[in-house]
């Protein structure tokens, strides 16, 4: 399941879809100029927030491309990279998140191994992992959270973690703004 949500989210990630659209440009550049510069295209310091477009987005997804841009240069496949990395993070969690929800129950494993399957193949989440969108970091945070937070009931030492990585994903996407302190409130 890993080899195949890799093949589906990996290949051609370069070149499929074929030209970076306005969002992947503006995480890029501005990475790019926080890599080089601490400041972003607009000359704020280690910007929380983006402007991009007067449409300001969550800094978080830049910083993530930053090691990238090191490695790759600055290019379509640095920038979309972690977004793709996050999906089959999410596609592994999505295993993890069903054993926790359904543990002891019959047949766990077999919907465990269905929902990652699903997830893996799921045209929706190969197309946003494909592309540098920050719902789909978000979406990974969100998973994440949400088990390790169940694990957290059983062993408090995993509640930490997923109130940290919560809190990381306020920085990721702004609707999480919204949904992450919600998903706790009705988690507590």
């Amino acid at each position: 399941i890993i080899i195949i949500a890799s093949l589906l989210r990996l290949w051609q990630i370069g070149n499929v879809p074929a030209s970076p659209d306005w969002d992947e440009v503006s995480l890029g550049y501005n990475a790019y100029s926080i890599m080089q510069t601490g400041k972003d295209e607009y000359g704020q310091f280690l910007p929380i927030v983006l402007r991009s477009f007067d449409d300001y987005k969550p800094a978080l997804y830049a910083y993530l491309i930053i090691p990238l841009i090191k490695i790759f240069e600055l290019n379509i496949l640095a920038v979309r990279l972690p977004s793709a990395i996050f999906g089959i993070l999410t596609v592994i969690a999505t295993y993890f998140l069903v054993m926790e929800l359904f543990r002891g129950k019959k047949y766990v494993d077999n919907f465990a191994f269905a929902s990652s399957f699903l997830l893996a193949i799921s045209p929706w989440h190969i197309q946003f992992s494909r592309i540098a969108f920050e719902s789909n970091v978000g979406l990974a945070f969100n998973v994440f959270s949400l088990l390790f937070f169940l694990k957290g009931l059983r062993s408090p030492k995993y509640l930490l973690l997923s109130f940290f990585i919560g809190s990381i994903n306020l920085y990721m996407y702004q609707s999480e703004k919204v949904f992450v302190p919600l998903l706790f409130f009705l988690l507590i």
